[in-house]
């Protein structure tokens, strides 16, 4: 009886550790919770957001976040800060510890930003706490346009030829000079007309819309809408600016523009995304339906009416 009466204890015993282990462990969960903080759930393509996920565990705990390499799913991840054991501020012994990173990705739509298997560790022993995924929309910045291949460039003045009389006639040569003088005065007003109305901003809306139409038509590729919208910033750029046209790179010409300190930092990083979609369009394979190009083509239109309006130039394309 007292063998059985002893069985019963020890049996009890080892019970009430067993659940005082599970109840600390679950008490240890308890006090380890998760926050997760984004800056814009609502992103462009390129376009850096930040990231934090925060862990509050009682004071003396240590955190420990997975590895991080250069991706996170679908996007790019450009930094990463961490703010670790710092007392929380509501007074109670509990520290948060904070990671922070800086996201950017190519890829459009509705995209997921993984969970993150977090592990906290205290002398009780350790648990793993993990995140929400998070979704991120990202729209395209990129607009319709018509087809490159299409393009109608503007043509150089064309010289009009004096008729020329042989008749010894006094008559026929006044005649000839007053026909002469009248085509001079025409020809002189349609050139006055076409160099006021031709100015870079206009050149480059005429490309635009003709580039638009094909692209609406259908009769144009990703690649080649991709290259015209770039060729178009790009001739803008030198016709507004007064810089030689050359076969710059796209990071030449934007250096050029900077030098020239004609056009706001925030202009030339809008141009610098535009540049770098279109190379993607063109180099890397990035596929765009004829609406993320409609959506480039007014981007483009408006960089360029700023850009006008910043330089606030004189300059016209004969």
């Amino acid at each position: 009886m007292n063998r059985q009466i002893h069985n019963r204890i020890v049996q009890a015993v080892v019970m009430a550790g067993i659940v005082t282990v599970v109840c600390c462990q679950q008490t240890l969960a308890a006090d380890s919770t998760v926050t997760e903080n984004v800056s814009n759930r609502s992103v462009q393509v390129a376009e850096p957001f930040t990231i934090e996920w925060s862990v509050t565990t009682a004071e003396g705990a240590k955190v420990t976040f997975p590895a991080t390499g250069k991706k996170l799913g679908e996007f790019d991840v450009l930094a990463i800060t961490d703010l670790f054991d710092i007392p929380s501020d509501n007074g109670t012994e509990t520290r948060s510890w904070t990671r922070r990173m800086t996201l950017e990705t190519i890829h459009t739509g509705e995209l997921n930003i993984p969970e993150l298997e977090i592990q906290v560790s205290d002398s009780n022993g350790s648990h793993v706490v993990q995140s929400k995924p998070i979704t991120i929309n990202v729209a395209s910045v990129l607009e319709d346009r018509s087809d490159p291949t299409q393009f109608r460039d503007i043509q150089s003045v064309v010289d009009v030829a004096l008729p020329v009389t042989h008749s010894s006639s006094w008559v026929f040569w006044t005649m000839g000079g007053i026909s002469g003088l009248a085509l001079l005065a025409i020809a002189g007003l349609l050139l006055t007309r076409r160099v006021t109305y031709l100015t870079p901003e206009l050149w480059a809306m005429e490309q635009l819309d003709e580039l638009e139409k094909l692209i609406q038509a259908g009769t144009t590729t990703s690649e080649l809408a991709a290259l015209e919208v770039s060729r178009i910033a790009q001739k803008f750029l030198q016709f507004q600016l007064g810089l030689p046209e050359s076969e710059e790179t796209t990071q030449e010409l934007l250096h050029e523009v900077k030098l020239s300190e004609c056009v706001s930092d925030e202009v030339i990083e809008r141009l610098n995304t535009l540049f770098m979609l279109t190379e993607q369009a063109k180099f890397a394979g990035l596929k765009l339906n004829p609406a993320d190009y409609q959506s480039v083509v007014r981007d483009t239109r408006k960089l360029i009416q700023r850009i006008s309006v910043e330089t606030k130039t004189v300059a016209t394309i004969a």
